[in-house]
């Protein structure tokens, strides 16, 4: 069996399995995502400003503030 066919087959059984989001959910998990999209864009925006090196990442302290939220809270938009 090639690659792409075991593939289909765990795709297809981890889909038959699963059930399939409400539009509530959908709505709730597009949301959430464009937000985190928003926070990686600011993050790169702080490590402009701060001026880091390539190498050098934004804490997330240094992100939850530039957010306005709780380490806890990126935290859990991350998750």
């Amino acid at each position: 069996m090639k690659w792409f066919n075991r593939d289909l087959v765990s795709f297809y059984t981890f889909v038959e399995t699963h059930p399939l989001l409400t539009a509530e959910q959908e709505l709730q998990y597009g949301k959430a995502l464009k937000m985190w999209v928003n926070v990686e864009n600011i993050r790169e925006e702080v490590h402009e400003i701060l001026e880091l090196s390539e190498d050098a990442k934004v804490t997330n302290a240094e992100l939850a503030l530039s957010v306005g939220c709780s380490e806890l809270t990126l935290e859990r938009m991350r998750r």
